[in-house]
Order: C-alpha cells, then sequence, then structure tokens
C-alpha cells in the first residue's frame, strides 16, 4: 500500500513540476 502512495506521490509531484516549469518558460517569453 505505502508502494502505491508513494508513486502517486511522485506522480503528482511530477506533474506539478511540468505545470512550473511551464509557467517559468511562458515567463521568459513574455519578458523577452
Amino acid at each position: 500500500m505505502d508502494r502505491d502512495h508513494t508513486r502517486s506521490v511522485e506522480r503528482s509531484v511530477r506533474v506539478v513540476n511540468r505545470r512550473f516549469q511551464v509557467r517559468s518558460l511562458a515567463e521568459s517569453l513574455l519578458t523577452i
């Protein structure tokens, strides 16, 4: 059970990181 929980957590963290990267990329493009 713990293994599945950590797996879901890693997946959510990955999604959040992807969103953050996209946001930072968009901001950098807008500032240029």
